[in-house]
């Protein structure tokens, strides 16, 4: 299990910004996002191999530069907030003029969870609105500034099958309401909005791509 985390710049050739080669916890399965467009965090995960799972999140900076001979490297840093459920699957999302990161759902090796948390770099994490099903390793993704759309899953209540199910969840009014089905079942997928220009029509399209097996 590798300790080695990448911070990539797509629009820039794929250039590398961070390379650090000692996260704190060797996991997999994390979620994370980039607050106020500077600071990557990333939260939970599973240790190893198997459970335990990680409450911890993290944010990540420069690592020191060994062309520097810096012997004073840094010790393990403080998590910047812990999560009050250990999170495993989860998906996450930033919200909040990009100041919040908001985790939602995985499992904590026992049940998949319907809960969700807040995290921010001032206050750590904070209770979120409940998912409408438990679920894990869906995906979220921004509709407008108003509307945010989970997709797929999987869950132990619903037989471990792949969930075909979308919900939309409401920013004005903290409510679900059902959206429409995807094709296939889909899990550890991806989603997102591409922008489409057409002789001066702008149309967003919703993109989901990746595992159904």
């Amino acid at each position: 299990m590798s300790r080695t985390s990448e911070v990539v710049d797509f629009w820039d050739q794929w250039r590398e910004i961070i390379v650090h080669e000692n996260y704190p916890e060797p996991v997999h399965s994390a979620t994370g996002g980039l607050l106020n467009k500077t600071t990557p965090v990333i939260c939970g995960g599973g240790i190893n191999n198997w459970p335990p799972f990680s409450s911890l999140c993290y944010t990540l900076t420069e690592p020191p530069d060994p062309a520097a001979n810096d012997t004073d490297l840094p010790e393990d840093p403080e998590p910047v907030a812990v999560m009050s459920q250990a999170r495993w699957g989860a998906a996450s999302i930033v919200i909040h003029d990009g100041n919040t990161l908001w985790v939602t759902g995985g499992t904590n090796g026992r049940n998949d969870l319907s809960s969700t948390e807040f995290i921010t770099l001032t206050d750590g994490s904070g209770p979120g609105p409940d998912l409408p099903v438990p679920v894990r390793s869906h995906c979220l993704v921004e509709l407008d500034a108003d509307r945010i759309m989970l997709i797929g899953g999987v869950s132990s209540s619903g037989g471990e099958t792949r969930s075909k199910g979308t919900w939309i969840f409401h920013m004005n009014t903290l409510e679900w309401t059902m959206g429409p089905d995807l094709r296939i079942g889909r899990r550890y997928h991806s989603c997102g909005i591409v922008r489409d220009e057409d002789n001066g029509t702008i149309t967003d399209l919703l993109v989901v791509t990746g595992n159904h097996l």
